[in-house]
């Protein structure tokens, strides 16, 4: 089944079972299964993160999953195509956690002394009450409109990534997700960081993020 589509070779398909089926070779099944797109994810990862200790962090726990739900994966895209997915999630959720430690400490006053990760570990048991929202702060209506530009963002991030003329679907997949990130949390990029992050040239990080406010400017005339 997962190569009916053609989008997954026959060596990659096997790779994938091994793995699953937790093989005696499984863990040089798993090596062999990500190494060649190991590169490729923690590009992904600098592109939302701009840090490399919360790439790392976040590359980490993308592997994990990814080995744990290994079982979902139809062979409906390019395997990197769904690896990348799990990338955008733990990212999302990753930057969603320290946005609320950052809030926190701004409202509450809790100190520079504080381990940021016990904190997050505490407001995620429940031992600490009051937390803030993120950013919009407890605005329903601004949220909403920020999800909704999210929301469109992200289905032209796929109609570029899925146009048959796109020459490296990948790598367009890893730039607008940088340009994506930098808008939905407010953070100042440079083409440049976003460019480097990816491993791409300047110029066609521009022309990619070109594409996206094409896309976008489209949309919003049509509403």
């Amino acid at each position: 089944m997962l190569t009916s589509s053609g989008r997954v070779p026959l060596e990659q398909a096997e790779l994938i079972v091994r793995v699953i089926a937790k093989e005696v070779d499984a863990d040089r099944a798993k090596d062999a299964l990500f190494r060649p797109i190991f590169g490729m994810l923690r590009r992904c990862c600098l592109s939302r993160l701009h840090n490399d200790d919360d790439a790392e962090d976040v590359l980490q726990e993308t592997f994990e999953r990814l080995v744990r739900h290994l079982d979902r994966f139809q062979g409906n895209s390019k395997f990197s195509t769904w690896c990348i997915g799990y990338v955008n999630n733990v990212a999302r959720e990753h930057i969603r956690r320290q946005q609320r430690v950052r809030d926190y400490e701004v409202i509450s006053g809790v100190g520079s002394n504080d381990d940021p990760d016990d904190l997050g570990d505490r407001v995620e048991a429940g031992e600490i009450e009051g937390y803030p929202d993120r950013n919009p702060y407890r605005d329903p209506e601004a949220r909403a409109r920020l999800n909704e530009y999210l929301n469109m963002l992200t289905d032209c991030q796929e109609r570029i990534c899925q146009d048959p003329k796109t020459e490296d679907p990948d790598l367009e997949r890893c730039l607008t997700n940088g340009w994506i990130e930098a808008l939905s949390i407010g953070a100042w990029a440079t083409g440049q960081e976003i460019a480097d992050a990816c491993g791409s040239r300047l110029n066609y990080a521009y022309g990619v993020r070109d594409k996206l406010l094409s896309c976008m400017k489209a949309k919003l005339t049509l509403r």
